[in-house]
């Protein structure tokens, strides 16, 4: 829960039964079928825009890379050896985004 070296407290690791006034954890009953759906309908939506999202970060990513090589000087790799250079460096800033929008 608390953590030394950013000197913080993340609530995030502890259940929520782990507290003395939360023993019990309420869930809400099921609405009607018709609200249910509409949820479903805009989580699909929800999740569409995310993942267009995701692609145009990527394209950006791949862009900035190919000019950063050019701009080195370094000749044009394959395919294979451009994603596997870019790889670690894209999913580390898509974590970071993906982060920085659930916070």
């Amino acid at each position: 829960m608390f953590g030394p070296i950013g000197k913080t407290f993340d609530y995030a690791k502890k259940r929520v039964t782990d507290l003395d006034e939360n023993s019990k954890v309420w869930l809400p009953k099921a609405t009607d079928e018709k609200v249910e759906s509409e949820l479903g309908m805009i989580r699909g939506i929800i999740m569409e825009e995310f993942d267009k999202y995701k692609r145009e970060v990527k394209e950006s990513l791949d862009k900035e890379d190919e000019r950063e090589r050019k701009e080195r000087g370094l000749e044009k790799t394959p395919e294979k050896d451009k994603k596997e250079d870019s790889k670690f460096d894209r999913n580390l800033l898509l974590n970071q985004e993906w982060s920085n929008l659930t916070k």
